[in-house]
């Protein structure tokens, strides 16, 4: 669904009905992805099959088995227009000091594509099927990636042509490409450094840096210092950073040298990014920060039982995260918990993002918190499911006037005192 053959993976998922005759089903199947070879993309897929990573490929098979039957359903369809990765075709200008080093023959003209491309294993992964040919000997090419076979200094030019399945982009090598007028800058005028390789075109030799050095931080003991180098020269001001999630959601508008992870609640990896300068793409700047254990608000994977008068006293609400174990009633951050604010705008604000999801009618959710259309003495249950970011919990809310154990009981009021 819907029912036609021609999809935009960009724009669309696919919702999958198994039907005999009228009777259709939309569950008791598994579902999988493969390409038109018969290559295993995707499996143990439900009734939603998404369609937005499937770069370059111009039809995917969809593959589903019913329960009880021997063969699984085949259906082909066409993606259109095909999804590439937008590589781009400015030349790629490596000084002749740089020869050592591999080059990466994609640089996606897309800002989220980039992000997911910017580790080395990340951009193996998607173009480990990548052919690229130069009619120009002295490279060595795989995956998409370059190496030097000799490091000399003299200016060669190589002409690159890369297929990947339907995708194809041709993009140029210039080696030994020297920029005079940067190196005969002091090391450390970086402000000037920088913006004598953007209009000199050069190959932009800056990155972005973190201190202390390390591939995963505590968010509860570490403090951050980014910085902006080149070569060996380092600044930590006038950084022009920016901090997002891995779904590409703005955390900071503007991050200066100093970043407290402990406030990145429900995140298991933020980016820092710094923007095109100029709208010069070949700029852009991101640096990975992978943080464990997360830190969460500890919310409870347990059943909130409230009475019809406690949640008349509520105004018909009630939090949606109340915290567990040890974060109940203070901070446990060496746990990687946080307590959710007692104050209430604080925390609607700590909530603001929260997408909760109930199968039960009557109820609907807004900031944190769970709100009653009708409150009556009848007993109800109503499942809740939420996500916060990373974090996400599952919990039974039951109306229940009477029959409550003192546990349950107990539960109750520390639940109706957080309301």
């Amino acid at each position: 669904m819907p029912n036609k053959k021609k999809f935009d993976p960009v724009k669309e998922n696919i919702s999958i009905e198994v039907c005999h005759r009228d009777s259709c089903r939309s569950s008791g199947f598994n579902t999988s992805l493969r390409d038109t070879q018969g290559v295993l993309l995707m499996d143990k897929l439900t009734n939603v099959v998404p369609l937005t990573q499937q770069f370059c490929r111009s039809a995917v098979t969809i593959s589903c088995h019913p329960k009880g039957e021997l063969k699984p359903i085949d259906t082909q369809i066409t993606l259109f227009p095909v999804q590439t990765y937008q590589c781009s075709s400015e030349d790629i200008i490596i000084p002749s000091y740089l020869t050592s080093e591999p080059v990466k023959l994609c640089s996606s003209k897309d800002l989220k594509i980039s992000r997911a491309l910017a580790r080395d294993e990340d951009y193996a992964a998607h173009f480990t099927d990548a052919v690229c040919q130069t009619p120009t000997s002295g490279l060595r090419l795989n995956s998409a990636v370059a190496w030097f076979l000799q490091r000399t200094s003299e200016l060669e030019i190589y002409p690159l042509t890369c297929t990947l399945r339907n995708c194809t982009w041709n993009v140029t090598v210039i080696k030994g490409k020297e920029c005079k007028s940067c190196l005969s800058l002091p090391p450390l005028v970086i402000c000037n450094l920088e913006s004598a390789l953007i209009n000199s075109n050069a190959f932009d030799l800056s990155n972005i840096d973190v201190l202390p050095k390390k591939e995963v931080y505590n968010p509860a003991e570490d403090e951050l210092s980014p910085r902006i180098c080149v070569w060996n020269a380092c600044r930590s001001s006038n950084l022009s950073l920016v901090l997002v999630d891995k779904n590409d959601k703005v955390i900071e508008k503007q991050v200066d040298n100093k970043l407290a992870p402990m406030s990145l609640v429900c995140r298991s990896l933020v980016i820092l990014v710094r923007r095109p300068i100029r709208g010069n793409a070949a700029t852009l700047l991101t640096h990975n920060i992978a943080l464990s254990p997360m830190i969460t608000y500890a919310c409870a994977n347990r059943d909130f039982f409230i009475s019809p008068k406690a949640l008349i006293a509520a105004k018909k609400r009630i939090r949606i995260c109340l915290p567990t174990g040890s974060a109940e009633n203070k901070v446990s951050e060496s746990e990687g918990h946080v307590h959710p604010a007692d104050n209430e705008t604080l925390y609607k604000t700590q909530f603001k993002d929260v997408i909760c999801n109930s199968t039960k009618t009557g109820i609907r959710f807004a900031q944190g918190f769970a709100i009653f259309e009708e409150v009556d003495d009848s007993r109800e249950e109503y499942p809740v499911e939420c996500r916060l970011y990373e974090c996400i919990w599952g919990f039974l809310i039951v109306k229940h006037k009477k029959g409550m154990n003192k546990k349950q009981n107990n539960f109750r009021k520390v639940f109706h005192f957080n309301c």
